[in-house]
């Protein structure tokens, strides 16, 4: 009986500080914005992740003294070896001009005031979407896991960097990537894990 309390206060605590970084009140600085879950499964990541890399387009910069193809190249090593819950997960960079199969992650850094999550599943917005960051702006990230231009799930993203080496950029990509990617559907809720 002391094991098993022993057990759930750990998880409890682990619960707990998982929910804390997530609703921004972490002392990194770093906050998501809980976005959409409207037709996410995990099955789609699932399935995604039995086809290989799963594509990926970067757009934007949250540093000014970064090339775009070594952003891009962070981004997409930031985003290796999450446990995401399916087993072997991994990203590779894509143009939004040569997506294909079905589904793909967006993830658009410092876009324009109303840039959101739909847009991001939308290659012809994303192409020319993103921007730099802006002196004393935070950083800001839209993500979104698309299916053929429609949104399976998205979050944004928002943190003030020191510089290009930062630890609080990876928490901004694992924060995101956990919001991204949940155990199950939060629109849901828990009772309906196994729903078609």
């Amino acid at each position: 009986m002391k094991r098993t309390s022993m057990f759930a206060g750990v998880a409890l605590a682990l619960l707990s500080g998982l929910t804390l970084g997530l609703s921004g009140c972490n002392d990194g600085g770093v906050r998501t914005v809980k976005g959409d879950w409207y037709a996410y499964h995990q099955d789609y990541l699932r399935y995604a992740a039995g086809r290989g890399p799963i594509q990926t387009v970067v757009r934007g910069n949250a540093f000014n003294n970064v090339s775009p193809g070594t952003f891009t190249d962070t981004v997409i090593s930031e985003m290796q070896d999450q446990p995401l819950g399916v087993g072997e997960v991994s990203f590779e960079p894509a143009e939004p001009s040569d997506l294909k199969g079905p589904v793909y992650v967006s993830l658009v850094f410092n876009p324009e005031s109303g840039f959101g999550s739909y847009d991001a599943c939308r290659p012809e917005r994303v192409a020319s979407a993103g921007g730099g960051p802006k002196p004393g702006e935070a950083a800001r990230v839209v993500a979104a896991f698309c299916s053929t231009q429609k949104l399976l799930s998205g979050t944004e993203g928002v943190v003030s960097l020191s510089g290009p080496n930062d630890p609080k950029f990876g928490e901004l990509i694992r924060y995101v990537m956990i919001d991204l990617f949940p155990l199950s559907n939060p629109n849901l809720g828990p009772s309906c894990d196994s729903c078609p």
